[in-house]
C-alpha cells in the first residue's frame, strides 16, 4: 500500500468515531489529516512502501514464470476472443419476435391503460400472467405468426450471408480478434 493508504488505514477507526461516518464518506477528513502530517512521517511511510514493492516485484516476476500465470493469460485472451466473436452485425436482418413478444405488442397499450401505470415491472408481470392464462387456441395464432416470421427470417439470413456486407463484417470481426501470442524460447542458465 502507498504511504497515504497506510496512513488512512491507521486512522480510519479514529475518524469514524469522531465523525460518525463510515467508508468513503470519511475520505475528506482523512485527506485533511494527511495534509497535516509532517514530511518525515510521510517519508517513513513511503520507505515502507518502496521496500515492500521491491519484494512484490520479485515475487510477481517469479509468479509470471508459473503455469498458473500462463493459464490465467490464456483465459484472458480467450475471453477477449469470445468478446470479439460476439460483435453484432448492424446490417444483419433482425431476428423475429417470439409468440410471447407478438402477444405483448398487441396487449401492452391496453394493460398500461388498465393499470394506469407504465412501470415496466408491473406491466411486464401483468402481461406474463395474461399470457400464462391464455387458452391454447388463442396462443396458437401468435405461435403460427411467430413460425411464419421465423421462416421469413431464415430466408433473409441465408440471402444476407451471400452478400458483400456479410463478408465485410466477417473480415472486420476477424481483424478484431487478438493475435495469438508468440511463444519465445528462453535459454536456461547454467
Amino acid at each position: 500500500m502507498s504511504g497515504y493508504f497506510r496512513f488512512s488505514n491507521s486512522i480510519r477507526e479514529e475518524v469514524e468515531k469522531e465523525t460518525g461516518l463510515r467508508g468513503v464518506k470519511t475520505a475528506p477528513f482523512i485527506s485533511a489529516k494527511w495534509k497535516e502530517v509532517d514530511q518525515e512521517t510521510k517519508d517513513e511511510l513511503k520507505q515502507e512502501f518502496d521496500e515492500e514493492m521491491v519484494v512484490w516485484k520479485k515475487d510477481f516476476a517469479a509468479y509470471k514464470e508459473t503455469d498458473d500465470y500462463k493459464n490465467f493469460q490464456e483465459k484472458k485472451r480467450a475471453k477477449k476472443a469470445k468478446k470479439a466473436k460476439k460483435m453484432k452485425d448492424p446490417n444483419a436482418p433482425k431476428r423475429p419476435a417470439s409468440a410471447y413478444f407478438l402477444y405483448v405488442a398487441d396487449v401492452r397499450q391496453d394493460v398500461v391503460e388498465e393499470l394506469g401505470k407504465s412501470d415496466i415491472a408491473v406491466v411486464g408481470k401483468k402481461m406474463g400472467e395474461m399470457w400464462r392464462n391464455l387458452s391454447d387456441e388463442e396462443k396458437s395464432k401468435y405461435i403460427e405468426t411467430a413460425n411464419e416470421l421465423k421462416i421469413e427470417y431464415q430466408e433473409e439470413i441465408a440471402e444476407y450471408k451471400q452478400s458483400a456486407e456479410y463478408a465485410d463484417f466477417q473480415a472486420q470481426k476477424d481483424a478484431a480478434k487478438p493475435a495469438p501470442k508468440k511463444k519465445t524460447i528462453r535459454k536456461m542458465k547454467k
